[in-house]
């Protein structure tokens, strides 16, 4: 969670290690399944995923 003034927002990042290149990243006024699974499809379309290790923080996927 990131806050901006008086406003909360999450941000979601998918890095390179190697790289560490930033591959996709979205800054979401909320916090969701929805949007974690859109923000994940997104992922999947642009970059090859097969071998990535995903690191999800406060959820139960």
């Amino acid at each position: 969670m990131i806050r901006l003034n008086d406003e909360q927002y999450w941000l979601y990042a998918a890095i390179d290690l190697e790289s560490n290149g930033l591959l996709h990243t979205t800054l979401e006024a909320t916090r969701n399944k929805v949007i974690a699974s859109t923000v994940f499809q997104e992922l999947c379309e642009k970059h090859n995923v097969d071998e990535a290790v995903f690191l999800v923080d406060g959820d139960t996927y």
